[in-house]
Order: C-alpha cells, then sequence, then structure tokens
C-alpha cells in the first residue's frame, strides 16, 4: 500500500500500531536515511521502476501498456509489459540475492499466456544477471 501525501506529517498505514512517513514521490524516500529503506524500501524500489517503466512506455505509444496481474488463488506478476510483439512480466525485489522462488508467479503467467509471453524478469538491486529459471532472469535495475 503507498503512503498518502499528508504534508510531510506522519499518518497511520493500516496494521498494528504502525507509523509510516507519508512521501509525495519515491525519489524523496530514496534521498532519506536506511531506517526509513528498511521498513519501506520494498514499497519504494517498485514504485520507481513502475513509474520508470510507465514513462518510457508512454514515449513509445498507446500499442505500449503497463499493467499488472493477480488471480483468485492469489498468483501476482507486478508489472506487465504489453507490446505489439509480445508481453513481458516482470517482478520488483529490493534484494540484492534473487531467488528461483521470486520467478513462480512469473512462471504462472508464462503457463497461462505461452503464446505471448516467452521471458520474464525479476527487477532486483543485485550485481549482475542470474538465470532464475528456464524463461526468468534476474536482472539489476541498472538494465532497465
Amino acid at each position: 500500500m503507498l503512503s498518502i501525501f499528508a504534508r510531510g506529517k506522519l499518518r497511520p498505514t493500516r496494521g498494528p500500531e504502525r507509523w509510516a512517513p507519508a512521501y509525495a514521490d519515491a525519489s524523496t524516500a530514496w534521498a532519506l536515511n536506511e531506517r526509513i529503506l528498511a521498513v519501506e524500501g520494498g514499497s519504494l524500489f517498485e514504485h520507481w521502476v513502475a513509474c520508470e517503466l510507465w514513462t518510457r512506455l508512454k514515449y513509445l505509444g498507446p500499442t505500449h501498456r503497463l499493467s499488472c496481474w493477480r488471480t483468485v488463488d492469489g498468483a501476482e506478476v507486478d508489472l506487465i509489459v504489453e507490446t505489439p510483439r509480445e508481453v513481458i512480466p516482470i517482478e520488483v525485489k529490493y534484494t540484492e540475492n534473487p531467488r528461483p522462488q521470486n520467478a513462480t508467479g512469473i512462471e504462472r503467467f508464462m503457463a497461462r499466456y505461452p503464446e505471448v509471453a516467452r521471458r520474464g524478469y525479476v527487477v532486483c538491486r543485485a550485481a549482475r544477471r542470474e538465470q532464475l529459471s528456464r524463461h526468468v532472469q534476474a536482472i539489476p535495475w541498472q538494465e532497465l
């Protein structure tokens, strides 16, 4: 869940006695200290990746879209890049050590849509590319 901007004040988020800082955008939080990133880093990182992809896809026109995917049984993919030629599922993980489990949602998506999805990515903070499964690679965010 994204925090709500509240004129720089702390606002309660849903959950037991948890307060989270509210920010207008991810760039504000990236500039802040490690303590905040320890709590909100995953959400902020996912938000930044989504904004970056959305901006790039807008330049390519209406045939390129960004969406997400979730099934009734809880399988999900954070971002789906839709192009005229293919659909690319992307998971975003705030980790330096991606694991094959991070590719589970992508693999399920690809099994359901094999005619359009042939590769997928886990965007993360890893130092270099890593093959997580037959069709899914973890890539450093700098390669986005």
